[in-house]
């Protein structure tokens, strides 16, 4: 069957050395509402898929494109046949735009991927790590969507360690959280695209305080002709940030808005079965579907 062939060409590659080309590009997005260029890192498969590839956006965390998250989801996308669209947004957390507000950036990268000719325009997915999860469940959305995206969509989510999936769940029951009142409709998250969407989440992941079935509510929250698009895998000894240098900070909403102290803990083990539980997601929803 075509999907075990895939998965096989997926077990393999991760422990192969498949080279990529790499190419610097720049696109033009609204950014807190005003036009600015958008630096990212365009990687071409050495052994494509197909004549026209699938492509994944990756977007990174808080920390930052210096955080080290997206190259090592890039290049397990790319040895498994892939394009990957790295998104550089800012370099310094204090820089961050909010990210309620970066929604056209992911929307042009997709526009962007689509006017390759080595790209299949229908067969896009977003990742993105904390901050980028939120791009990626946002871009979920049908408001969003049609908002933002000119007629174009994306065809698969892969949000990973977003925490807050408790304010998620207030949003798709059309409720607003105090922490972060959005400038968006207060159903925006009650209707979605039918895209698939697969959410890595953190078992003990502060900003959902240590709630593994925070994620899982969420979902349980969406309403049911939208919620069949939607599954999740908890790591559940993995803190936000698993893929991230291990710290702590307090975060005034973590701990379900009570504020505490987050602990991001580096787990190398969770961070590789992550990168392959995310290929196998984008395959299966990018390719055999």
């Amino acid at each position: 069957m075509k999907f075990s062939t895939y998965l096989l060409l997926s077990l393999v590659s991760f422990t192969s050395q498949l080279s990529f080309a790499q190419e610097p590009i720049k696109f033009e997005a609204l950014v807190d509402g005003s036009s600015r260029m958008v630096n990212a890192i365009y990687s071409i498969p050495k052994q494509p898929l197909k004549p026209k590839s699938p492509a994944v956006v990756i977007m990174h965390s808080t920390g930052g494109d210096r955080d080290g998250t997206t190259q090592p989801l890039a290049k397990a996308l790319n040895d498994n046949g892939f394009v990957t669209l790295q998104i550089q947004l800012f370099s310094n957390p204090m820089s961050a735009p909010r990210f309620e507000n970066t929604n056209a950036v992911y929307f042009n990268a997709l526009k962007y991927l689509s006017q390759r000719e080595e790209v299949d325009g229908n067969k896009v997915g977003i990742a993105g790590y904390s901050y980028g999860a939120f791009a990626s469940l946002f871009a979920a959305t049908q408001w969003v969507t049609q908002t933002y995206g000119s007629g174009l969509k994306f065809a698969a989510h892969a949000p990973i360690y977003p925490g807050s999936c408790w304010m998620f769940t207030q949003w798709a029951k059309g409720e607003t959280t105090p922490i972060r009142k959005l400038p968006y409709p207060t159903n925006f998250a009650k209707t979605w695209t039918g895209a698939p969407v697969k959410i890595f989440a953190a078992g003990k992941d502060d900003y959902d305080d240590k709630d593994p079935n925070a994620c899982p509510e969420f979902v349980a929250a969406i309403a049911p002709e939208f919620r069949s698009s939607f599954e999740w895998l908890v790591y559940p000894d993995a803190t936000h940030g698993w893929n991230q240098q291990s710290s702590s900070f307090f975060v005034r909403g973590a701990c379900k808005n009570k504020g505490c102290t987050n602990n991001n803990v580096n787990n190398p083990e969770v961070s590789t079965k992550n990168n392959e539980d995310v290929v196998r997601f984008f395959l299966s929803s990018l390719v055999d579907s």
